[in-house]
């Protein structure tokens, strides 16, 4: 029967959601991604707060820990190395941590066992609650392959889980399929972007040239007449303004995009809006499931990254979590289905395929198919390579 060989306890408040269980004065540089994870000598834990009290116990057992109980939330298993001379192991969060440590030297292949519970009482940034309390359990034991682990278990929603109403979603898609950053530089289609998030139900042109005519630019006349490159963008310039213009004319049919309702009209062409016919007449509505901007407007393989800007933000955990994965598999490679990678990790299929497509585009040296070849069906081999951030525009 296992039993406990070493245990540690700590109590304080951290900043920054930070939680490490590590070797050393100094701690590490493992990433927290969406729940933990771990580097050699290093675990850390993402936070369900900014600010939140810490309740945290370190067991050290001789084998497998028997199964927990029913009170732990949250709950995972991840690959665990000692750093030889790298010291006792200590909790810490934001500050430095105080008292003496335990002794891992041992623990050269192990795993660790990751249990919370109180990580979902309250928002983000809301730090009134009770103490967040975790377990986290180390045994001898080799991980050769971290995807055969069981699945991991989140009580609550996860970082990028982020709750919409349907028109939101469907703004979101905009988004989501790159068309925010390859439209936001003009000003036409920036504004109309900010009045169609905002106004939340079928709209006619007279209802969005009224906001527009308010929240835009308070303008006298007739809005829609408006020259859609009417001001310089003082803000953010982009010399490249008017050939992102033509390309949308050119991918919307059209000779050209001069006026504010040229605009409106290359949005309906491009497939971002739908036209609905109603008792009422003509209404407009966002399209949920818009093609990608970088397939229609023909972006190149080295602008891809770019396009994807916003669907990175989304998924930014889960690429960690995907990449976290391949640095632990033998050899540092990941080869799977995208669907054993979903159950492995515990979210849908759809979200391993829009990281997986970052991933690829940033780097196609990293997966083995091509961004616009995965598919939910997908089998994909991931290597680790040092990471790469998408490119701004």
């Amino acid at each position: 029967m296992a039993q406990v060989t070493g245990e540690l306890e700590a109590s304080f408040t951290t900043d920054f959601g930070i939680l490490n269980v590590y070797q050393g004065p100094a701690g590490g540089n493992a990433s927290t991604l969406s729940y933990a994870s771990t580097s050699p000598g290093i675990l850390a834990v993402m936070c369900g707060a900014k600010c939140p009290e810490i309740r945290a116990r370190l067991e050290l057992w001789d084998a497998r820990p028997p199964a927990p109980g029913p009170e732990w939330e949250d709950c995972d298993e991840v690959p665990w190395r000692s750093l030889p001379g790298g010291g006792p192991v200590r909790i810490a969060g934001f500050d430095p941590p105080t008292g003496d440590g335990l002794d891992v030297e041992a623990f050269a292949d192990a795993r660790m066992q990751v249990l919370a519970c109180g990580r979902h009482q309250y928002d983000a940034w809301d730090d009134d609650g009770d103490p967040e309390r975790y377990l986290f359990r180390l045994w001898p034991e080799p991980m050769p392959d971290p995807l055969n682990s069981a699945p991991r278990r989140i009580a609550g929603r996860l970082p990028w889980d982020w709750q919409f109403t349907p028109w939101e979603r469907a703004v979101h898609a905009w988004e989501l399929a790159g068309w925010s950053l390859a439209l936001q530089r003009i000003p036409a289609f920036r504004d109309l972007f900010l009045v169609i998030a905002g106004h939340g139900e079928p709209f006619t042109e007279d209802a969005i040239a009224n906001a527009i005519s308010v929240v835009a630019y308070r303008q006298e006349g007739d809005p829609w007449a408006c020259p859609v490159l009417h001001e310089p963008d003082k803000t953010f310039p982009d010399p490249t303004r008017v050939e992102k213009l033509n390309a949308a004319a050119h991918a919307a049919g059209m000779t050209a995009i001069h006026t504010y309702a040229d605009a409106l009209t290359a949005l309906v062409q491009l497939g971002l809006l739908c036209r609905i016919p109603t008792r009422r007449g003509t209404r407009f509505v966002p399209n949920p499931t818009p093609e990608p901007a970088s397939d229609v407007l023909g972006a190149s393989a080295a602008e891809l990254p770019t396009y994807l800007a916003e669907q990175y933000s989304d998924y930014f955990p889960l690429t960690g979590d995907l990449r976290q994965l391949a640095e632990w598999s033998p050899g540092g490679s990941l080869s799977t289905s995208v669907r054993r990678a979903a159950v492995r990790l515990s979210v849908p299929a759809t979200h391993v395929v829009g990281a997986l497509q970052n991933l690829a585009a940033a780097n196609p040296r990293q997966v083995d198919i091509p961004y616009r070849d995965i598919t939910t069906s997908s089998t994909f081999r991931l290597t680790s390579l040092p990471w790469a951030p998408p490119v701004a525009l």
